[in-house]
This record gives C-alpha cells, sequence and structure tokens, in this order.
C-alpha cells in the first residue's frame, strides 16, 4: 500500500562531462534536505572546454585589472577634489577676511561721520537755543546723524554676517 505524494520534481544537469562516482540509492529512495545525492567526477575534459574555460578566466582577470584600473582612477579624482575644496576653502577664507577687514574700515569710517553729525547737532542745537539759526537747521542736522547711525546699524550688520560665514568654513 503506496501513496503517491503529488510534490515538484526537479532536473538536475551535469556541468561537466564525467561520471557518477556515488550512485544514488535507486529511484523513490527518501532524501533530506542538503543530503549528497551522488559525486561526479570529470573525466576527459574535451579541448573546446578548456579553451572556453581559459577565455572566461581570461576575460574576468580582464574585468578585474579594468575595475582595478577604474578604482585607481576614483581614488586619484577622490584625492584631487579634496584638494580642491581645501584650495578653495582657503581662497573663500581669504576673501572673506578681507571683506572682513573692509566692513570694519567703513565701520570706522561711519563712526567719524557719526561723530561729526553729532557734534554738528549739539553746535546746531545750541545755536537754535540761543536764537541764532533757524530751526529749520536743527532739523537738517537730525536727519544727518540719523543717516550716520542707520550707517553704523549697517556696518555691524554687514560684518556680523561675514563672520558667521567666516565660522561656517
Amino acid at each position: 500500500r503506496f501513496a503517491v505524494v503529488n510534490a515538484p520534481v526537479l532536473t538536475v544537469r551535469a556541468p561537466i562531462n564525467g561520471v557518477i562516482r556515488m550512485p544514488t540509492q535507486g529511484l523513490a529512495a527518501p532524501v533530506t534536505r542538503d543530503q549528497v545525492l551522488f559525486d561526479l567526477a570529470a573525466t576527459q575534459t574535451s579541448r573546446a572546454e578548456i579553451a572556453r574555460l581559459r577565455s572566461e578566466a581570461a576575460a574576468r582577470d580582464a574585468e578585474a585589472m579594468a575595475l582595478m584600473a577604474e578604482e585607481r582612477n576614483a581614488g586619484q579624482i577622490v584625492t584631487a577634489l579634496r584638494r580642491r575644496v581645501v584650495v578653495e576653502t582657503e581662497s573663500e577664507l581669504v576673501f572673506l577676511s578681507r571683506k572682513l577687514e573692509e566692513a570694519r574700515a567703513d565701520r570706522q569710517l561711519h563712526e567719524i561721520a557719526w561723530d561729526r553729525a553729532q557734534a554738528e547737532f549739539r553746535r546746531i542745537d545750541d545755536l537754535v537755543k540761543r536764537g541764532r539759526i533757524p530751526a529749520k537747521e536743527l532739523d537738517e542736522a537730525v536727519f544727518r546723524r540719523a543717516e550716520a547711525e542707520a550707517e553704523l546699524t549697517s556696518d555691524d550688520a554687514r560684518i556680523s554676517a561675514l563672520r558667521v560665514e567666516i565660522e561656517a568654513i
């Protein structure tokens, strides 16, 4: 009394010419997963097979050489890019440092202009209080002082922005 299990049937094909050394236990013999069913020993390998294998080995060697050359080339590109980043970073730092020096110099000039505007405001304010010049002159002095103060605020903002850029690098 036998039962038949409807299971997939696998076909195994020999990759080389040869002889089965350890024969199977026969048809319908039970097997387990990863069990060696038989050994295939190569007999005479044809010259065509040897030539094909040598050709395949040569092709793989050529691929390996090409990949190594590509890897070397990629390494050289990465090294060149790293050098370029360093040069560009140093150049950017020099440029931003010069801009910062320029902004500080502008601020010093605008401080002098503000001091002058402040002194002029005081002088005109005193003259207006004594009735020597019209009050309209005081309005213009207030405007010049406010303008000089706005220049200082602008310079401070520019200096701060440049410092942030330099620190970011």
